[in-house]
């Protein structure tokens, strides 16, 4: 399965207080430096207006670039303050590799 490309879903949620541009601006932000990533494929973001919810959709060449990912969001300029303003008790971080192509 190391071979397979990795579909990364993050939903995000916001802390209380965090208007709609700033939320866009923090999740542009936290997301810069992954098209930089060695294995980068794509990235999608959505947004859902009624419960101000984000789902950020990234494609990896594997498993390991998705984990190269992670470190690098670390690295970036205010990285502490960005990932501050996440729920992180409501928001989901998760991976899959697929398995059917119709």
């Amino acid at each position: 399965m190391a071979d397979k490309q990795a579909h990364e879903i993050i939903v995000v949620y916001f802390k209380d207080g965090i208007d709609y541009k700033e939320q866009l601006d923090t999740m542009k932000q936290i997301g810069i430096n992954s098209s930089k990533t060695d294995g980068f494929i794509s990235r999608e973001m959505f947004h859902c207006e009624p419960d101000n919810r984000w789902v950020d959709y990234f494609i990896w060449r594997d498993m390991a670039a998705a984990d190269e990912s992670i470190k690098n969001s670390k690295v970036i300029p205010g990285a502490t303050e960005l990932f501050a303003k996440i729920d992180s008790d409501k928001s989901v971080w998760s991976r899959y590799y697929k398995v059917v192509d119709e």
